[in-house]
């Protein structure tokens, strides 16, 4: 027969939210052995009673009491750790209520990254931990995600702007209408998941920080790498977004018929995916921004005095900025790069580098004219008097 466990009586420990009335009783015992010490030197205590209770009530009692109190605490402290039938620890308030904040079973799992339990929540600059109005700071734990009480309280997903990482929103019209809206508070970006688009339908991106005046919002595909951003889309599939504004919203603009359905999701540090092209500021990219792309124009080696001459390629599309050429021959030799901007009707030498026999080098040219497929580049390579063995050109259009 196993005998109950009987529990323990505590001292209670008064942690006392204003501090004035304490400190000053600190301070008086504090300074008593001073004053009996002066009052002694002055000869004010005559006889050898007065010098006896002098000590006593000046040194020895202040001194003892403040080593028995320590000590007191200290005991019920040691007692309430090691004690299984103590449920939790309490505060008083200002007024004198008694509130249980804290349960014990809670003290050990702070140190992980989270927690479960009832506790109650609201936010604190940089540490989601504060105490209520009117009790000390360390004396509640709080979760951020708002200001009531939380069943659960877990750092690992809540932060201190109250939102919790990749919330998903969905929806679904049958008409021109708003498919998705959210608050985009504690957010930086996210994603759009269209996952039904019907048939001759257009979905349109938007932002707005009032709820009622909305604006373009740019987007671009999660599955490719280069292209230019878009506000709106008429397939399936999935595009990211970055965004400060207040709201961000998915509405179908075009309607002819079918369901359209969107799952959008939302992210608290999303990457940092537009971009602005460095050939022209008017594109926006989203993704890799200002890609490269490179050509391999021939290996075939070249007679003597013979000449290669390149496809002409169009700087019209991505967001590069120069067009480089590389040549190795085992002859000696010049590399060369033409512009055209008329289409390729006519072509203009730009550049130029000689190579020597057994080595290589590489030109390279800032992209300038019009922006538009009329404009081109292209290499060429005229070799020496002595036919090559070997030899390779390559080009390619970069951002930096």
């Amino acid at each position: 027969m196993t005998t109950p466990t009987k529990p323990r009586k505590h001292r209670p420990i008064t942690v006392n939210p204003s501090p004035i009335a304490e400190q000053a009783w600190v301070a008086l015992r504090k300074i008593a052995p001073a004053i009996v010490m002066f009052a002694l030197a002055k000869g004010w205590l005559s006889n050898d009673l007065s010098v006896l209770l002098g000590i006593v009530g000046g040194v020895v009692w202040p001194i003892g009491y403040g080593q028995l109190a320590t000590w007191q605490n200290r005991a019920a402290l040691t007692s309430l750790a090691i004690d299984p039938t103590v449920p939790q620890v309490t505060f008083a308030s200002k007024t004198g209520q008694t509130n249980s904040l804290i349960s014990m079973a809670l003290l050990m799992p702070l140190a992980l990254a989270a927690f479960t339990g009832s506790v109650h929540a609201q936010a604190v600059s940089g540490l989601g931990i504060k105490a209520p109005s009117g009790f000390l700071p360390s004396t509640a734990i709080y979760c951020d995600n708002g200001t009531t009480v939380a069943a659960t309280c877990d750092f690992a997903t809540t932060k201190i702007d109250g939102v919790s990482d990749g919330l998903t929103t969905t929806g679904s019209v049958t008409s021109a209408a708003v498919v998705v809206s959210v608050s985009n508070a504690g957010y930086s970006g996210g994603s759009f998941q269209i996952t039904s688009i019907g048939t001759s339908n257009n979905v349109s991106f938007e932002q707005s920080n009032d709820g009622v005046t909305w604006t373009t919002l740019y987007v671009n595909s999660a599955t490719t790498s280069t292209g230019a951003a878009t506000t709106s889309m008429n397939a399936v599939g999935m595009w990211v977004y970055n965004s400060s504004a207040a709201f961000v919203r998915a509405r179908v603009s075009a309607y002819t018929s079918g369901t359209v359905s969107i799952s959008m999701t939302q992210k608290r540090s999303a990457p940092q995916v537009i971009g602005l092209s460095l050939a022209t500021s008017s594109a926006a990219s989203i993704g890799i921004v200002n890609p490269s792309t490179g050509y391999t124009d021939s290996s075939t080696a070249l007679a003597s005095s013979a000449t290669y001459t390149g496809t002409g390629r169009t700087n019209s599309g991505a967001g590069w900025a120069y067009f480089n050429a590389t040549a190795f021959a085992d002859q000696a030799g010049t590399l060369y790069i033409d512009q055209s901007t008329d289409t390729g009707a006519t072509y203009r030498q730009i550049a130029s580098i000689a190579i020597t026999a057994g080595a290589g080098q590489t030109l390279r040219v800032p992209l300038t004219g019009a922006v538009t497929t009329a404009t081109l580049y292209r290499v060429r390579y005229v070799n020496g008097a002595t036919a090559q063995g070997a030899f390779s050109i390559s080009s390619s259009f970069t951002a930096f």
